[in-house]
């Protein structure tokens, strides 16, 4: 009871119109997204942590709906309470309803016409994207090579935009915009020479994958790896897979490459494609692998010629990845030489494991990270690191992950213990428990510490540090998980 009144009462104490448009905006505007976050605040004042609304037009549509609503709210209500000015104890009562239904009424009535929004504006103007974006990618003479997957999609596409780039006109999506819409925009900036197009496929929801392959129409597919992710937009893993199925079977076994280091995507997928992995790819083999904090270099061998491979892309997960693409860019007649040097000027994606000295110490920044099978490479690369100093780690745990959650934080919490860090920062939230509880039965003989303002430990991370120290810092958790 207590709960409910304080998410009720704290609608008054906060901007509740701007947060409801906030509210909005970070659920993508998706009608149960939406109603699911609301349903779950506790505190409307703790809801924009880590961002503020962003005044696009229709965050900016959103923000006024919601004003206008509230005022709406107040005016007819005045109203009704003055007509029963007479009549004190239904005053009474009404007045305890009114301030109880505030909060609710805000946000149910905002969310009527945003539903109807979704259908008569959003999915029309995806439908026009697609149509118009799939004639473009059908026109181009160019090959085409989608890069999908649960993780690992970003670095995939800039290393082969890199080393492709050296003897090729290329182009790829930028950043980590991957939607239908984001997609068509790219797609009509094209100029039609381009020699090679990469488009980096996301997938939220049910069925996505299979929209965008049927919108671009790729000559190869590249699958970096399945986990589970986004499981409150798919139902189970399985469905993702179905969904890459898609575009597997679109592109055909000749023109498919999996991550075979991915369990999950090699016990589905495996026979569906070409594989690659930190043995190599095709008739190329790693040897003599070295692994640092700032560096990662190996040997790759095939066709009686051998590359020297240095990276700055960190971790042995990596390999896999710079095996693929070596692959395939001599198979396009890229040299040798034009490879090795691409490899070696490529630099870590922010928060996508990247090193940064901190006075002495290091911070590996994998904040972007979001699945198990990202957060056990990290976790293998602070086991396996040298240090003069003490390792620490640092997470909220993984969001999306739906009915898999308790099964995917326990393997996080046995992961951890097999890491011994002496330090462990766990962000407080809905599977901290979970994480402690694993690694209390793990005997885990480091420190565990639970951390309540999550942004004031980021913001002052260096407070923790020490000369000679390394911390992993895995994953954020967004407001909209809060």
């Amino acid at each position: 009871m207590n709960k409910l009144l304080k998410k009720l009462f704290s609608a008054y104490l906060t901007n509740y119109p701007l947060t409801i448009a906030y509210m909005w905006q970070a659920s993508e505007y998706r009608y149960y997204g939406f109603l699911k976050w609301w349903a779950r605040v506790e505190d409307f004042r703790t809801v924009s942590v880590r961002g503020k609304l962003v005044h696009t037009k229709i965050g900016n549509l959103v923000y006024l709906l919601s004003v206008l609503t509230s005022f709406a709210y107040w005016v007819l209500n005045m109203l009704i309470i003055w007509y029963l000015r007479h009549h004190l104890v239904v005053i009474s009562v009404y007045a305890i309803f009114v301030v109880l239904a505030y909060s609710l009424y805000v946000a149910i009535f905002t969310a009527i016409p945003i539903y109807f929004m979704y259908g008569l504006w959003f999915l029309p103007k995806e439908d026009r994207a697609i149509a118009k974006s799939k004639a473009i990618f059908a026109g181009h003479r160019g090959t085409i090579i989608a890069v999908a997957g649960s993780y690992g999609k970003t670095t995939m596409k800039e290393l082969l935009l890199a080393v492709l780039s050296t003897e090729n006109e290329v182009v790829a999506t930028e950043g980590n915009r991957n939607t239908v819409l984001s997609i068509s925009k790219f797609a009509s900036k094209l100029t039609g020479k381009e020699d090679y197009v990469i488009v980096e496929f996301g997938e939220a929801r049910k069925d996505d994958i299979a929209r965008l392959t049927n919108m671009v129409q790729p000559d190869f597919a590249v699958i970096t790896g399945l986990a589970p992710n986004h499981l409150d937009g798919y139902e189970t893993i399985d469905e993702i897979a179905n969904d890459l199925m898609v575009l597997v079977a679109h592109t055909g076994k000749e023109n498919t490459f999996i991550n075979i280091d991915s369990p999950d995507l090699s016990a589905r997928l495996s026979e569906f494609g070409k594989g690659y992995s930190q043995k190599g790819c095709l008739e190329w083999s790693v040897e003599g692998v070295k692994v640092a904090i700032d560096r990662t270099e190996f040997k790759l061998k095939g066709y009686d010629e051998e590359l020297k491979v240095s990276t700055k892309l960190i971790g042995r997960h990596n390999i896999g990845v710079v095996s693929f693409v070596v692959a395939f860019a001599r198979e396009a007649d890229c040299g040798a030489k034009s490879i090795e040097k691409a490899l070696a000027s490529q630099e870590p994606h922010e928060h996508r494991m990247h090193p940064k000295k901190l006075h002495g110490a290091w911070l590996i920044d994998d904040t972007y990270n979001g699945n198990i099978e990202g957060m056990k490479a990290g976790l293998a690369l602070l086991k396996e690191l040298k240090t003069k100093g003490q390792k620490r780690y640092a997470t909220p745990g993984l969001v999306d992950q739906g009915a898999e959650t308790v099964r995917v934080h326990v393997e996080l919490g046995k992961a951890i213990a097999q890491a011994k860090p002496d330090y462990v920062y766990l962000m407080n939230n809905s599977v901290t428990e979970i994480i402690k509880n694993t690694l209390q039965s793990e005997k885990f003989k480091g420190k565990v510490q639970i951390v309540d303002e999550p942004l004031s430990f980021y913001q002052n991370i260096e407070s923790v540090l020490a000369k000679g120290d390394i911390i992993l810092c895995q994953n954020d958790w967004p407001d909209y998980y809060a």
